[in-house]
């Protein structure tokens, strides 16, 4: 069920498809029973963790069938860094509870190559970080996972919208 729409014309409204608080403990938030969607949207505000890194699978998925890559933007120095064989999108590494983050996800609803088109995190251990991938596995996306390398601290709130 929609419960409010963003931006978009149309053909390409967001839908909010749910918002959570990640559970203090857990590793992941799971969003399953996802019918068929063009593109999923996942933002991430004020969230905090006990390690750095935070994820996202398809399908939980943790088969190397990721391949991404990112840019850091630190001060006046810019590096790229590609990673092949990945077990997920990794779309940000946090230090704070003020870290934000988005990531698009496109091609969700066929059995073709899905897109990582849009990946942004702000704040943290680096200034700002952009994503761009490809997840090679052939299924029609029903589950979007986001993973954490250690626990999530029962703060800040994950939210996934889609297209249809």
């Amino acid at each position: 069920m929609a419960i409010s729409k963003i931006g978009g014309g149309a053909s390409d409204n967001w839908e909010l498809i749910s918002s959570v608080t990640p559970t203090a403990g857990s590793a992941a938030v799971n969003f399953t029973g996802l019918s068929p969607y063009k593109k999923f949207l996942v933002k991430g505000k004020a969230v905090s963790q006990s390690s750095n890194i935070i994820s996202i699978r398809l399908n939980n998925d943790s088969g190397t069938n990721y391949d991404y890559i990112f840019s850091n933007w630190g001060g006046s120095t810019l590096v790229n860094t590609g990673v092949g064989g990945a077990t997920a999108f990794e779309i940000t590494q946090i230090s704070s509870s003020a870290d934000h983050f988005d990531a698009v996800l496109e091609n969700c609803d066929n059995s073709g190559l899905k897109l990582l088109t849009y990946g942004l995190s702000l704040g943290g251990i680096t200034a700002r970080r952009g994503y761009w991938g490809v997840y090679v596995a052939s299924a029609i996306v029903t589950q979007v996972n986001v993973v954490g390398s250690g626990t999530f601290s029962g703060a800040g709130t994950i939210s996934l919208y889609g297209v249809k």
